[in-house]
Formats: C-alpha cells, sequence, structure tokens
C-alpha cells in the first residue's frame, strides 16, 4: 500500500476525522488521548504532524516537536496507524519517508521507548540506542 509523506500545517474535516479514529484506536490511556486530541493546539504550539497519505485519507501520522535549540533534533512524540491498514507496512513508509525528510533537512530524530517495545524496528531502520532514547544521527 503505497503511502505519501504530508506535513501538514492546517487541517479539513476528513482530515480530522481520520486523526481523531488514528487516536482512538492507537493511545494506550485515556490520559495519552485526552492530550493529543487537541490536534489544531499541537499545530499551533510548534508541533508537527507528518500524515501518512493512501487514496487521499490519513492512515498513519507521526506527532513531532522540532527543537528549539541549535542541535537540529526533532523528537517524535508519538506515532499511530489506523487499525484498518496496519501491518500493510504504512509506518515503515512513514519511518523511511521521515528519515529522507531528516536527511534533507540535516535533522536528527530522538524517540523515547521506554517500554523497549520498539527497539528491534527502530534498530532496523538506522536509530541507535543513546542516552535512553533511539537516536537517527543528522547527515552532515
Amino acid at each position: 500500500m503505497p503511502v505519501k509523506l504530508e506535513i501538514l500545517t492546517t487541517l479539513n474535516d476528513d482530515d480530522r476525522r481520520d486523526i481523531g479514529k488514528i487516536l482512538s484506536e492507537t493511545c494506550e490511556s485515556d490520559a495519552a488521548f485526552a492530550e493529543l486530541t487537541s490536534i489544531e493546539s499541537l499545530l499551533s504550539n510548534n508541533h508537527w504532524i507528518f500524515a501518512g497519505r493512501f487514496n487521499d485519507r490519513i492512515v498513519g501520522i507521526v506527532i513531532a516537536t522540532p527543537s528549539l535549540t541549535t542541535d537540529a533534533q526533532t523528537k517524535l512524540i508519538f506515532a499511530g496507524v489506523r487499525k484498518l491498514t496496519q501491518r500493510r507496512g504504512v509506518m515503515h513508509q512513514l519511518f523511511v519517508h521521515i528519515r529522507r525528510w531528516a536527511d534533507s533537512e540535516q535533522q536528527s530524530l530522538a524517540i523515547t521507548d521506554s517500554s523497549h517495545n520498539f527497539a528491534p524496528a527502530l534498530n532496523q531502520r538506522d536509530f541507535v540506542n543513546h542516552e535512553e532514547q533511539w537516536v537517527y544521527p543528522a547527515k552532515p
């Protein structure tokens, strides 16, 4: 299932519905869901939403916070895929596209995975474990 990467700056009604479905299907706790459901406020408060689209619908998202310092590190704080499209390579494609974006922007990416659930997947995608987080180093 081919997915196109888009960095969202505004949302239409379909985008809000699609993101709402992703969040309701993937958030592990009600607190996490409540924190992320105000997508408009995340966009206006210096967060980025990387969206994976298939047939004009958002099927996966990664929410990120860019660095406000000079270290050029973008923190990936949430990733989710619609249950309907899970196990079809959507998240893999999102990470491939995001890594390509990071390389072109000379950004490093960081993910905190306290549960270590994603360690094998991150390791396969050239992230390295460094100081209790997984980092994809910036390319010079």
